[in-house]
């Protein structure tokens, strides 16, 4: 029912999270938080892991800088130069690649447009969300452009790399927060 919230909370082991969803007029606004409640620092990630259908017609286009390459076990690699990269930018087809990567440089909004049926979705989201990841397997009937505030692995990649992989470490009773909204549009 639109500007009725609905609540989804989570006590993980050492800290506590929550998001709140609330449809207006048809945009979604997701209000994720999280808090540490352990008494050593743990990084704490915050993401949103929404689905969508995949067609021969579902275009995704987002401006991003590289892509974290990964192995099968998805734990990135390199970053650097992927034909995925531009293929964003431009509007690439859902089933160009098959993707489960990490992407850097992101600039915080994603389209997704499903052409054939003049319809799309555009998720936008505020600065805690820095980085994010593409999950389409080639000729799977699902897609997920996820907003992160860090790269899968982060805190395992070199300290060199720390520019380009996000992530925080809280300190006991410290909270982070973030904010996305999704706006589906006919046209």
């Amino acid at each position: 029912m639109p500007g009725v919230p609905a609540r989804e909370s989570s006590n993980a082991r050492r800290g506590n999270g929550k998001r709140d969803f609330t449809a207006i007029r048809c945009r979604t606004h997701v209000f994720a938080a999280g808090q540490l409640a352990a008494a050593l620092p743990v990084p704490l990630p915050l993401t949103a892991y929404p689905c969508h259908p995949s067609t021969a017609n579902t275009v995704v286009t987002a401006s991003v800088d590289a892509m974290w390459h990964a192995g099968p076990d998805v734990v990135p690699t390199p970053l650097g130069a992927h034909p995925a990269v531009d293929a964003l930018r431009d509007g690439m087809s859902a089933d160009a690649f098959d993707l489960d990567n990490n992407f850097t440089g992101w600039k915080r909004e994603a389209v997704i447009a499903w052409t054939d049926e003049h319809r799309k979705l555009t998720l936008t989201a505020d600065g805690t969300f820095g980085q994010m990841v593409v999950f389409a397997p080639v000729g799977e009937a699902l897609l997920c452009v996820e907003p992160v505030s860090n790269t899968t692995g982060c805190f395992n990649l070199p300290a060199d790399a720390r520019e380009n992989v996000g992530g925080c470490v809280l300190e006991s009773g410290q909270s982070i927060t973030g904010v996305l909204h999704w706006t589906p549009v006919r046209y």
